[in-house]
């Protein structure tokens, strides 16, 4: 996937999947994604939101501030779960592209 940089409104969807490589049944946690910016920068932390209920394994967050569009690179993407017992998986690095603007 490659976004513009700067880019308003960029809504990130992450599939979640078991170690076998099926969608993963990830309802009633709470999710969140985790953006590593290319510039070595810090990690960003956002809240996401499932898809339809959890159990396609699919989430999503828009990023209506820019802050996952800022630097041109390779972004790393990760989700965050946290199960209703309150443990913490992380899924596997996913990776997007932020290309500069034509000008």
């Amino acid at each position: 996937m490659s976004v513009k940089k700067n880019n308003e409104a960029t809504t990130f969807v992450y599939t979640v999947l078991e170690d076998g490589g099926g969608p993963a049944d990830i309802s009633g946690s709470t999710v969140r994604l985790v953006f590593q910016p290319p510039d070595g920068g810090d990690v960003i932390f956002e809240d996401a939101t499932f898809v339809t209920n959890g159990d396609d394994g699919e989430i999503a967050f828009t990023d209506a501030d820019k802050n996952e569009t800022y630097a041109v690179g390779n972004w790393q993407v990760e989700a965050e779960i946290t199960d209703a017992g309150g443990k913490v998986k992380r899924a596997d690095v996913d990776h997007y592209r932020v290309v500069k603007i034509l000008e």
